[in-house]
């Protein structure tokens, strides 16, 4: 569930049909207790001006299906379906069943992930993937547990296997500056490139504060870094001094 503040009126009608008490409002401010959400939905059908909403839905392998059918005219070749964010290593049996049907379809397939997800999700869902678009935020493992709150060991690890196997990878690599964009950093990059036959190429992508709302939403309280979008000269640089290390890169 999630919860937009600005547009509660404080009827309190969530709160008198929640059944785990989730909702209270003390003073006129309305609270939400996230962990007493069972995602039942009751608090949405009396709740008239959008305040509440249950992100997320349910759906089967022929539903997932079927929703690809209109796009396909303009797959041609080079074209498919891609699994995006959240992880998809995050539910690997449907992640995989699905991929599995997709290439029974003849239809291309590309994941982007973030490497953090368990051996077997990648064991099994290579062999119907395509292209994987596999986020590198930094070869540093203590800046890289600051950073998200776990080393890049098992992301490292994972990243070895697809090599291993012969699966083709891009590597995306967000950039936020004064944090992870200096010299080394940049040469870290190319040793993993360098590293790593199976990687075609480097993105780099320019980190931004997209979540900075959806963190108020679901009242999670780590911080987002500031962020001042880098200048064509920076982004420039960027892509001059990774190319000068023998890696193909381009600035997405």
């Amino acid at each position: 569930m999630m919860y937009r503040g600005q547009k509660c009126i404080g009827c309190a009608l969530c709160a008198q049909v929640c059944p785990n008490d989730a909702h209270s409002f003390i003073d006129g401010l309305h609270e939400v207790v996230f962990s007493k959400c069972q995602a039942c939905g009751r608090c949405l059908t009396v709740c008239c001006y959008g305040a509440l909403e249950i992100v997320g839905e349910e759906i089967t392998i022929d539903e997932a299906m079927d929703s690809f059918e209109p796009d396909m005219p303009y797959y041609g070749e080079n074209g498919g379906v891609t699994y995006s964010g959240g992880e998809p290593g995050m539910q690997p049996d449907f992640a995989i069943a699905l991929a599995r049907t997709i290439k029974e379809q003849k239809i291309g397939l590309c994941i982007e992930t973030s490497g953090f997800a368990e051996k077997a999700f990648f064991k099994g869902i290579a062999p119907h993937t395509d292209l994987f678009l596999y986020d590198w935020k930094t070869a540093d493992p203590d800046k890289h547990r600051m950073l998200t709150g776990k080393d890049n060991a098992v992301i490292l690890d994972n990243l070895d296997y697809l090599n291993s196997i012969g699966s083709r990878v891009i590597l995306r690599c967000p950039i936020l500056p004064g944090v992870n964009d200096s010299e080394q950093d940049f040469k870290a990059i190319a040793e993993v490139f360098h590293a790593h036959d199976s990687i075609e190429g480097i993105e780099l992508l320019p980190y931004h504060s997209m979540g900075e709302s959806k963190k108020a939403q679901i009242k999670k309280t780590s911080d987002f870094y500031p962020v001042t979008a880098p200048t064509d000269e920076t982004k420039k640089h960027w892509v001059q001094t990774i190319s000068e290390l023998g890696c193909p890169v381009k600035f997405v």
